[in-house]
This record gives C-alpha cells, structure tokens and sequence, in this order.
C-alpha cells in the first residue's frame, strides 16, 4: 500500500517519484529540491512512501504450547521406529516457529543426557493461530534384550526436554515409548528429528 503526497521544487527540476519508506522518501524528495543554479517558479514533486509492514507474529514459546504423541510405527528397519509429535498453541494470539526443535533425551536418574540429532531436510516458517498445531518426526532405535539386560543397558530415557524451534523456553515430559539405544542418539546413527510443518489433521 502506498501513500502519495506532493511537495514543491524549483522549475527546471521535473516531476518525478520517488518510492521509499516513511520519513526516507522525503528525505529524499527534499534533497532532490535543493536548487541547482536555476531560477523561476515551482514544480510539483510527487513522493510516494510505503506503508509499514504488518507486525511479525512472535516466535512461540515452549511454555504455551500442548505436547502429545501420536502412535509409533516401525520403518522397516530393525527396532527403529517413528512417532509425530505435535505442537498444539494454546496461547491467546498467534505465535510463529520455523526449523528444527530441540529435544533431549533425559536417563539414569538426570546424569545421561542426550541431544536428539537433526535430519536434514527443508523447512518453512508455520504460523499458529491459537488452537492450531505444527508437527514434527522422531526417529528412533530401541535396545536389544541383551542390551536391557547388559550393565549399560536400560538406562531410560526417562524423561524428555522439548524446545520450541528459536525458543528459550522449555518442557519436561515423560518418556513412555521404551528404552532407546544410546549409540543410536548420534548423527546418521538412526535416532533423529525432523524439522516442524504444519499439522495437517
């Protein structure tokens, strides 16, 4: 949307637009004014600015958010399975999220901790209406039963941390869907997240 206005300038200067935004263009247009050894009357010096952009929605904060867990499946690749995680904004007023959350993996009583590697894929920005949800997808590897059994076995998780994406805020939640084999929470080792999108159900 733009705004046009008209200002005064010295004849021999011709009439022209200049497009800029707020107190730029005029800026602009009253340096353009500034005679340059010419006399006689005025010309008129249209100076259209833009209008402001909207207000960006604010990133979402962990805190005003719901998480749940859909049901796993497996991906054909021993012990590995799949969840979705949704992201439900149950704030007052839109929020926004982009990329990749964060999510660490909580076990043997808070001293095993582990950041949950990133896929690499594309993504987009989502914008969130209160009540309106985006997704994302976790990879992951169970133990063996040797490995439950072994020394090193079962150590949880028995706990999660979640982050929004670009969040400082964040959740702990319980961790129900069994053990999971540490050397897996490693890059290309087969426990993953997937960057968010838009939750289409």
């Amino acid at each position: 949307m733009r705004k046009e206005s008209l200002l005064k300038c010295p004849a021999g200067q011709a009439k022209f637009l200049v497009a800029a935004a707020g107190l730029a263009a005029v800026g602009m247009a009253l340096t353009a004014c500034q005679p340059h050894g010419s006399a006689g009357g005025n010309v008129s010096v249209s100076v259209s600015a833009m209008a402001q952009p909207a207000s960006v929605a604010p990133v979402c904060s962990t805190t005003n958010l719901q998480v749940s867990f859909g049901q796993p499946t497996g991906t054909g690749i021993a012990r590995q399975h799949q969840v979705r995680v949704t992201l439900l904004n149950r704030g007052h007023s839109t929020c926004r999220m982009n990329g990749y959350p964060g999510m660490d993996l909580v076990g043997d009583g808070g001293d095993i901790r582990l950041p949950v590697p990133r896929a690499a894929a594309s993504h987009a920005a989502v914008s969130l209406p209160p009540g309106r949800g985006a997704s994302f997808t976790l990879t992951y590897v169970l133990e063996t039963g040797q490995q439950v059994q072994g020394e090193l076995g079962a150590w949880g998780p028995d706990h999660i941390v979640i982050t929004a994406p670009d969040a400082t805020t964040q959740q702990t939640l319980t961790w129900t869907l069994g053990p999971v084999d540490r050397s897996s929470v490693r890059p290309g080792l087969g426990t993953s997240l997937s960057p968010v999108g838009e939750d289409a159900s």
